[in-house]
């Protein structure tokens, strides 16, 4: 009597995404107290049980540049959901987002049961936007001088003064 075995293979369809976000600054850019260097960051938040990446949750970027969060690993059919907030920085004029976009993944099989993942952003465009806006001032002195008379005052002399910050200003 032989023996008779009888092999069965599953196989296991994953699928990934890739969340990204998108930085931009508008207002006085090009004021000499821009710093185009600054880097802003982003942390991905799952909503529920969503899958996370392995790494890559905070991503750090400039403005005009796009930030990709690490890979997710999807195993079943659903909509799975984010949210992608930016850290403030203390950039003197700076006014930082607080507005999260929320990042929507859907995924689904097809006959065969191969799966595939759309990703949809609300802001459509993943774009995080910042303000700078600098206010400069320009202190004007005006001095005046009484009982010029008196003391033999020269009306071409001098003066001069110094302006200096009280407390934090600048």
């Amino acid at each position: 009597a032989g023996s008779d075995s009888l092999t069965v293979t599953n196989t296991y369809d994953v699928v990934t995404a890739q969340p990204e976000i998108t930085k931009a600054v508008t207002g006085n850019t090009t004021a000499s107290t821009y710093d185009a260097t600054e880097e802003f960051t982003f942390t991905l938040a799952a909503v529920g049980d969503a899958p996370m990446p392995g790494e890559n949750t905070e991503v750090s970027i400039k403005a005009g540049e796009t930030g990709v969060f690490g890979e997710i690993t999807y195993t079943a059919v659903g909509v799975y959901e984010y949210t992608i907030t930016e850290t403030a920085g203390s950039t003197v004029g700076m006014t930082y987002s607080t507005t999260p976009v929320d990042v929507t993944v859907n995924v689904t099989a097809n006959e065969a049961g191969a799966l595939t993942a759309a990703v949809t952003y609300n802001p459509e465009n993943h774009t995080v936007t910042n303000t700078y806006a600098i206010t400069t001032a320009q202190p004007q002195i005006t001095k005046k001088v009484e009982g010029t008379d008196e003391f033999g005052y020269n009306a071409n002399e001098e003066f001069t003064f110094t302006l200096a910050a009280v407390g934090d200003a600048p």
